[in-house]
């Protein structure tokens, strides 16, 4: 795997790094500003006065799971919205909430209850008219690196993550305070760029966490560049590219130790103009790159999903069938991916295949069925999970990503 330095050099250097990336900083926040002052400078539709305009939409869903594994110390990690014991589990429970503000932002919020507590999620503000395909969030969000890590659980199309998003990013996936920018460039398909910054800081970003924010250079940025291709009315095709790079735990007042993640992701897409059921195949692929700082070698490890999914024609469009297989590599990073029940587990090379059928009754719930055979390489045993997850979602609740 390759090794990537671009943090690193002489102490001159070191300490250069926060001059820039107030540079950036500052060059963003001015650009945003204009495009903002742009924005606003043009005639505003009238407002509506209709009663109940301000009222957001408002939904509720319900995730649950009824799991047995085959051992009574099951093998977990990522914790978050996982099942992680024998019998039922809270997935989550999520309240989502959206309005227009006015004709120039969009206001969201996702407030996830579960036995721990109450918890922000998601509560970010998004614009609406922009000029130059430009549009900005800023809040609370979840990092757009790669398919899997800005998505909700019940959006999944298995019962819980794959093992390389629960390694990399925690149980949450990776969400903090921060602001993202995102183009539509002028190419002749759909190719979207996007970069943000966040906070790097807390339980959220288990792959950075420096001791605090004392510069920019300490926040996690994010760049990404998305292509979607449709071959014709039936088959299309998305590909992207993730880099994510953050001050991480080794980093002190000028090592500046840092965390690097590179990814790609496709997703290709089957569904017939004269049907309901389609075919999908989604992958993704995952390096992370742990700089220990003291002058010590880069530490890497990798992983990496791809997984099946069809939905069936005819009289069988409520039922959908479903294949993943799992892999991460020998642990190498120092980052506690630590479980609420006890210590990090997150050990060894581990393999992981799960078959899943699901049956929605209509668009507002789901029945599941999962099964996981994992085989950790360091273990003379296998572990063996079947999981039945149910749903519930009543309320409006806006239309997720393709």
């Amino acid at each position: 795997m390759p090794k990537f330095h671009f943090f690193r050099g002489a102490a001159a250097r070191a300490h250069s790094v926060p001059l820039l990336a107030w540079i950036v900083a500052f060059a963003m926040a001015s650009s945003i500003a204009c495009s903002l002052a742009s924005s606003l400078a043009q005639a505003a539709p009238p407002v509506s006065t209709t009663p109940g305009l301000m009222t957001p939409d408002l939904s509720i869903d319900g995730l649950f799971g009824l799991s047995q594994f085959n051992r009574t110390d099951p093998l977990v990690f990522d914790g978050g919205h996982d099942p992680r014991r024998n019998g039922f589990n809270i997935q989550q429970v999520e309240l989502s909430y959206g309005a227009n503000v006015d004709p120039y932002l969009r206001a969201d919020a996702n407030i996830v209850i579960m036995p721990t507590g109450v918890e922000i999620e998601e509560a970010y503000l998004t614009t609406l008219a922009l000029p130059g395909n430009l549009q900005i969030k800023a809040g609370q969000f979840l990092n757009a690196f790669g398919r899997n890590n800005p998505t909700h659980p019940h959006t999944w199309d298995f019962a819980n993550k794959p093992l390389v998003l629960g390694r990399f990013f925690g149980g949450d996936g990776f969400r903090n305070p921060g602001a993202q920018v995102a183009w539509i460039t002028p190419l002749p398909w759909f190719a979207e760029l996007t970069g943000s910054m966040q906070q790097g800081t807390g339980d959220t970003a288990p792959s950075f966490q420096p001791a605090q924010t004392r510069t920019p250079a300490d926040l996690a940025y994010l760049l990404k560049l998305t292509h979607f291709v449709p071959f014709n009315d039936e088959w299309s095709l998305s590909v992207g590219t993730s880099y994510l790079t953050g001050a991480n735990a080794a980093s002190a007042p000028g090592a500046m130790a840092r965390t690097q993640l590179a990814g790609g992701d496709v997703y290709l897409r089957f569904r017939p103009l004269d049907s309901l059921a389609f075919l999908s195949l989604q992958a993704e692929v995952l390096g992370r790159f742990y700089d220990p700082g003291a002058g010590l070698s880069t530490l890497s490890d990798w992983g990496a999903y791809a997984q099946l999914n069809v939905r069936l024609p005819g009289a069988w469009q409520r039922w959908h069938v479903g294949l993943r297989g799992d892999y991460v590599g020998p642990k190498q990073a120092p980052v506690q991916t630590a479980t609420l029940l006890g210590a990090d587990g997150d050990v060894s090379r581990r393999y992981r295949v799960s078959p899943v059928v699901t049956f929605y009754p209509s668009e507002f719930s789901k029945v599941r069925l999962q099964y996981d055979w994992d085989k950790p390489l360091d273990w003379d045993t296998t572990q063996h999970v079947a999981t039945l997850q149910f749903e519930f979602a009543i309320g409006a609740h806006g239309a997720h990503k393709f």
